[in-house]
C-alpha cells in the first residue's frame, strides 16, 4: 500500500491482535503473529502501556484497556459500504444473511438483509452471542490457537453445546479450513441452521458472512457456496478500494 507509515501500520496491527484476544497475548506471541522484530514489538508494547492503551496482567500477558480507540479502518468501511452486497446475497439465495464481527468474548451482528420470501429466518443488528458459538464462531476463531479457544470456552457463562464439548467448535474450524466454508446443522440452541464464510483482509479474518435458514434450506449446500463466497470477495474488495 502507498502512503502509509510502516511503524504506525505495525503498531495498529498489534493493537488489532490484542483486540481479538479475549485472554491477552504474550510479547512472544505478538511478535510471532505480527512479524515484527523482538525489539520493535517490545517498543510498541511499551508505547501502548505509556499511553494507557494496554495493560499487563498478573500472568505476564498483554491486553487492551477500555481507553484504546477503534483501529480497524477496513471494518469501518465494511459496515459503511457492505449493505448492497447483503441485499444482493439475500435476493440470490432467497435466505436472510448477516455480517458478524468479534468483540472480545462475543460475536456481534452489524449488518443484515432479510429473505425476500414471505416467511424466513431473520435476526437483529446489535445482537450478541458467545464468540465460540455456531458457524460464525468457527470463522471468527479460525485464526486463534487451541489454547485461546479453550480459555474462551472455560470463561463462557452460557451453557451452550460448544462450551460443554470443545470438539464441536474445533471440528467446525477444521471443516472451514478444508472447504473455505462451514455449515452449522447441529447442535444448535436456536434451531436455526447457518452457513458462514470469512471476510479476509490482509490475510486476517475481519468478519463472518452468514446465511440463515431452516434445515431444508441447506439440503444442497453446494448451491449456496458460490454466492456466499462471491459476497465475501466483494466485501473484501470494498475494504481495500
Amino acid at each position: 500500500m502507498k502512503n502509509i507509515i510502516p511503524a504506525v501500520d505495525r503498531a495498529l496491527y498489534m493493537a488489532e491482535l490484542l483486540n481479538r484476544s479475549a485472554s491477552g497475548l504474550s510479547q512472544t506471541e505478538l511478535v510471532e503473529r505480527s512479524g515484527v522484530s523482538t525489539t520493535t514489538g517490545y517498543r510498541i508494547l511499551q508505547t501502548f502501556l505509556a499511553h494507557g492503551w494496554a495493560e499487563r496482567t498478573c500472568d505476564g500477558l498483554y491486553r487492551l484497556t477500555g481507553s484504546v480507540p477503534s483501529v480497524s479502518k477496513p471494518l469501518t468501511i465494511l459496515i459503511e459500504k457492505g449493505q448492497p452486497v447483503f441485499d444482493e446475497l439475500a435476493q440470490r439465495t432467497r435466505l436472510s444473511c448477516k455480517l458478524s464481527i468479534r468483540q472480545g468474548k462475543e460475536q456481534l451482528s452489524v449488518l443484515r438483509a432479510d429473505s425476500p420470501e414471505p416467511f424466513g429466518i431473520s435476526g437483529k443488528n446489535g445482537v450478541r452471542f458467545p464468540v465460540i458459538e455456531g458457524s460464525v464462531g468457527a470463522v471468527l476463531l479460525s485464526g486463534e490457537t487451541k489454547k485461546v479457544i479453550l480459555a474462551l470456552a472455560a470463561a463462557e457463562k452460557e451453557e451452550i453445546p460448544e462450551k460443554q464439548d470443545l470438539s464441536i467448535i474445533l471440528s467446525r474450524i477444521q471443516r472451514l479450513k478444508e472447504n473455505g466454508w462451514v455449515l452449522n446443522m447441529s447442535p444448535c440452541r436456536w434451531r436455526v441452521q447457518a452457513m458462514s464464510v470469512p471476510v479476509m483482509v490482509h490475510n486476517k479474518v475481519l468478519a463472518a458472512v452468514t446465511l440463515l435458514g431452516l434445515k431444508e434450506d441447506f439440503a444442497e449446500p453446494e448451491k449456496l457456496v458460490v454466492p456466499l463466497l462471491e459476497a465475501s470477495r466483494k466485501l473484501t474488495q470494498r475494504c481495500l478500494s
